[in-house]
This record gives structure tokens, sequence and C-alpha cells, in this order.
């Protein structure tokens, strides 16, 4: 019966106002995200860079917080995510009110009320409950923000180390927990102070009173919620891979179907987690109103006070809000476009997953270096493509691995010796059969047309001692495209990576080696290293990025080699293979048989 009595008191709260609460959730997360991903990500990144890293690990991670910019930086960005959250809490708890009421409230009227709950906090300087409200939301999120922070790089290294000492991993976990436990019973003081306008002490001690009313049942329900929330976020993450399974089987081309899946996977695990965050949050705090109604009935108490204020703040001043919301609206249309053209740049510098690089575009399905190796390559889901650009004797810039065209066309001559015209004329396909007959050698300006929007690009800069002004003509097609945040430059040579630091500095630049001995690392103007496979082990790995630099590994075939480079936490992959690679450096001991159930599938 107290069940059953819970449940109809969090309908209560929900029926008049459900459509405007999710419609705001919606909107707020996708404003969130974006803001985010444009404004945080690049803070984070000038953050890095004023630090003097270009890589964080967890062994320079002290540093990197120490470091006055990082402190300043990261001080800014934790206060935007705490009144982003305390905002959200604000407008969830007038919408609860309203409901309860049996008030109905258009989506303008919820943020309005919203906004005076939070103006109304800070003029009276409750920064105690500000903070509480943000464990609160880190508490009933914890399913959701754990897997989320894993995602970034750092964090997910830091972890691994932690694990290997299940002692302490699993006594910061019952740490936690009892935090929680111990704080439960102030879950009650949010809407005492913000909804009640009740001093912090005052709000704590109606909280405990209610808590205690029965203290096993509250505890027990919160839990419960976020857990059943989790469950049913997970079950949706199975069934939806399965029908995007049966629909890629039925109607994808079957070589890059599995990477399709793969890719889907990742994309529903994303979206699940913010709907699952929403839901945590929507509904722990629906049980928390629900309870609190309930027990303010009980104990006879007058209604809060803030349903008497006087609703002039805001309605007197309809030109300073119009005013106000187009300034908004502007920022998130200039923030939407920044997301379009440099957003995936930021996020893969700040939530670095191992990325993987077509070897010369899907070069064992197509010929390489040709626009279809690209395409595929493409198709196949893949992170970045890696090519290699050298001069024509005309000037143009063409995509050849070779000093010769021998290998690839039949034609034993050198790209410096012959102009565009006569490449033009060359067959780079028909080695590969006759589906790829008279394949053309693409431009560096077809493919960054190609790519644009799609991939990344890593462009080889070939040091064939023939091309003086190969560092220049790059660069000023990657200008005139504006593809500086989706593209890095490789060498084997640094007297080209120096020159490409001199004319723009912000363009990352990455340095091959076949080798790997002495403190190789310590130049300026190089960003990552790209190494060969080979020659790398843990001590190596370790020393790259306990160097701030990041590693790649070339070129990587095998699925021993890959599973290997996947523990040796290498950062990117350049293989032959991209659909193979996401399959194996994807794969996680959680989400195993629901990816050997799809492997059958797709096998039929």
């Amino acid at each position: 019966m107290r069940a059953l009595h819970v449940i109809k008191r969090v309908f209560r709260v929900l029926r008049f106002n459900y459509r405007e609460i999710i419609l705001f959730e919606l909107i707020y997360r996708i404003l969130f995200a974006v803001c985010v991903i444009s404004l945080n990500t690049r803070l984070f990144s000038f953050a890095i860079k004023k630090a003097g890293y270009s890589y964080l690990t967890a062994k320079n991670l002290v540093g990197f917080f120490l470091h006055p910019w990082s402190i300043f930086i990261l001080l800014i960005i934790f206060m935007f995510l705490v009144f982003y959250v305390f905002f959200e809490v604000c407008v969830l708890l007038a919408a609860f009110q309203a409901s309860e009421y049996g008030e109905r409230l258009k989506l303008q009227d919820l943020i309005k009320k919203g906004i005076k709950n939070l103006i109304r906090v800070l003029k009276r300087e409750q920064y105690i409950c500000i903070l509480y409200t943000l464990f609160f939301f880190l508490a009933s999120g914890m399913f959701y923000l754990y897997p989320a922070a894993e995602r970034i790089k750092t964090i997910r290294d830091t972890m691994r180390n932690l694990k290997a000492m299940p002692s302490v991993f699993y006594g910061i976990q019952i740490g936690f927990y009892l935090i929680v436990l111990y704080h439960i019973p102030k879950l009650f003081t949010v809407p005492f102070v913000i909804m009640d306008e009740k001093e912090w002490k005052e709000a704590k001690k109606l909280s405990r009173l209610f808590w205690k009313k029965q203290p096993v049942f509250i505890t027990a329900s919160f839990f419960f919620v976020c857990i059943a929330i989790d469950f049913i976020s997970k079950f949706l993450l199975y069934v939806g891979t399965l029908l995007a399974a049966w629909i890629i089987n039925s109607f994808v081309d079957k070589s890059i179907q599995l990477a399709m899946v793969l890719t889907v996977f990742d994309w529903l695990q994303l979206v699940l987690m913010v709907l699952g965050s929403i839901g945590v949050v929507l509904f722990s705090m629906a049980f928390l109103m629900g309870i609190y109604y309930w027990y303010r009935e009980e104990y006879q108490m007058k209604p809060e006070q803030t349903l008497f204020l006087k609703e002039h703040s805001l309605k007197s001043h309809r030109l300073t809000t119009r005013i106000l919301a187009g300034v908004i609206g502007g920022f998130f249309i200039l923030f939407f476009y920044d997301v379009i053209s440099n957003g995936v740049y930021y996020a893969k510098k700040v939530f670095p997953d191992i990325q993987i690089t077509a070897h010369r575009g899907s070069s064992k399905e197509a010929p390489e270096n040709t626009m279809p190796a690209f395409e595929l390559a493409i198709a196949q889901m893949s992170d970045y493509i890696e090519l290699d650009v050298q001069r024509t004797m005309d000037g143009e810039i063409i995509v050849l691995h070779d000093k010769s065209f021998k290998r690839t066309t039949g034609i034993n001559i050198s790209p410096w010796n012959v102009d565009y015209q006569a490449v033009l004329s060359l067959d780079a396909g028909s080695y590969m059969g006759e589906e790829f007959l008279e394949t053309k050698i693409p431009t560096l300006e077809e493919v960054i047309l190609l790519c644009q929007g799609n991939t990344m690009l890593n462009i080889e800069l070939k040091n064939n001692g023939h091309d003086d002004g190969l560092v220049e003509d790059v660069i000023a097609l990657i200008e005139k495209y504006h593809f500086e945040n989706q593209c890095v430059l490789t060498s084997t040579s640094l007297m080209y990576l120096k020159q490409v630091k001199e004319q723009n500095p912000d363009l990352e630049t990455g340095y091959i080696l076949s080798t790997a001995y002495g403190s190789f690392y310590d130049n300026n103007s190089v960003d990552f290293f790209s190494v060969s496979s080979g020659l790398l082990n843990e001590k190596i790995v370790r020393q790259i990025h306990e160097s701030g630099h990041a590693v790649h590994a070339w070129t990587v075939n095998s699925k021993t080699e890959l599973e290997r480079m996947k523990l040796l936490g290498v950062d990117n992959v350049i293989t032959d293979y991209p659909v193979l690679a996401r399959e194996i450096l994807y794969r996680e001991e959680d989400t195993e048989g629901i990816m050997e159930y799809v492997r059958l599938m797709l096998d039929r």
C-alpha cells in the first residue's frame, strides 16, 4: 500500500505538466550538448595548451591540475556545470509544484519560474544547497556518469590502474556509496530551500524529520529508481542493436555491415546515456517530490511561500525577456555552427577513444590511395584516412605513396618528372580487378572535398627530395577549404614538420618513426608520434604519453596485434582493415554476448 500511494503521488506531480517537462528536458540537454562541445572543450583544450601539454596521462594529470591556467579554466567549467544542473532542478521543482496544485504551465512559464527560483536562492546566498544539488545529480546519475567519464582516455587509464588494485578500487566504490547513504537523509533539503525558502539548517532538520518516518523505504526506493532505469536503458540498447543488425543485414552491402552495426551500437549507447540520465533525474526527483508533498499533508504544513509571490519580475519586462531570448538564441546558433564545423575535432581532443585510420583508404578492398578506397573507408566508418602526397612537375599535389607509378600503374616514372595531364592518363585501379579499370590518381584537393564533414585526414608529406614547395602548397589547400581542424600532417622529415609549425602553428603534426630509441619524443614541432607497431611496448608508449604526446601505431592488421595495441593504450591504429579494427578495439566485456549474436546474424 505504501508503494502504491507513493506511485500515485509521483503520478500526481507529473500528470499536469509532463509534456512541458519532457520538452524542456530534451531542449535543455541538446542546448547543453551543443554548448559543452563548443565552449567547454575549447576551454579544456586551451587549458591543456597553456599548461604545456598536447596530451594528458594519469601521470601528468596532477601537473596539469596545479597549473594556474588550468585551475582558472576548470573553475569556470565547474561553475558552468553547477549552475546548469541547479537551474534544471529549479525548473523541475517549479513544474512539480504547479502539478501538485493543479496548475498547467506553458514551457515559457516553466522557464520563468525556474529563473525566479534560481534568483531567489542566489539572493539568499544558499550556496550549500546549490552544491548539494550537484551531489544529488551525481548520485542519481552514477550509472550513466561513470561510463560517460570512462570515455575520457585519462580517466579510463586511471580506472584501469585502479582496477589492477582491487582493494583500492572496491574501497573507493564502497566509500562513494557510504557517502551517498550518509547524505540521503538530506534529500528533502533542496525543495525546502528552493520552494519554501527555508534556511539550510532548518531545511536539513525538516528533511531528516521526513526521512526518519520511513528511512529504509526512502533509501531503497532511491536506489531502485536508478537501477530500474539503468536496466531499461540496457534492455533498449540490446533490442535496438538487434533490430539495427536485422535491418542492416537486409539492406546494406556485406562489406560494411559489421562496421555499421558497431557504429550504430556506439551511437545508441550515447543516445540512451542521455535519455537515461534524463529519466533518472526526472523520476528520482518526481519520487522525491511525491513523498515531499505526502509528508507535508501528514504534518499539515502550509503551502510553500513561493506560491504567494507576486508574478511581476519577468512579465513587466517583456522587452528585456525578448532581448535575452534573442541573445541566447544567437549564441545557440553560433555554437551550433561551431559544433558542425569544429565540434568533432574538439570532442576527439578531449574525449579521445582509440581512433581507427584506414591506411591509404580501405586498401585491401579497393586500389590504394584512390577515390574508391577513400569512399569505402568513409562507408566503413573510419575515423581517419591516411594518404601520401607528392607534387607533379607542374606543381599539382597528387596522392601517391611510392617514388614511382610503377607498382600501381605499371608505368615506371616519377611524379616530379611528369605533369598532371600525363598523370590523368594513368590507370591506378586495374591491378585489383576489372571493376576498378581506369581508376585515376586523385589530387589532394579532390580528397579534401570528399572528406569535408565526413572523416579526418592523415596527410603524409612524402620526403622524396624533389618537393621543396610541398609544405606551403599543402597548407594553402588546407586553409583554402578551412580544413585545419579536420586533418593532421605527418612526415618522416622533421624539417617538413618544423615548416608546418612555422607557417601554421595550429596544425597538428605527427613524426613517423621506424625506430624508437633515446629521447626522440622531445621536440616542439611534433604533437604525436606515428610508430611502427612492432617497435611499441609498454615502456615506449608510457614514455611518449608522459612526454605529453599521443601514439599512432602502424600498420596493424592482425587480431593479435590489434588486441596488443588496445592493451598498450595507443591512441590511433593505422590499418588496412578498418572494420576488423573497429570490432576488436571497441569490444567490451559487458557487451561481448550481444556482439557475438550480432556476428551470427550477419554471417547468415
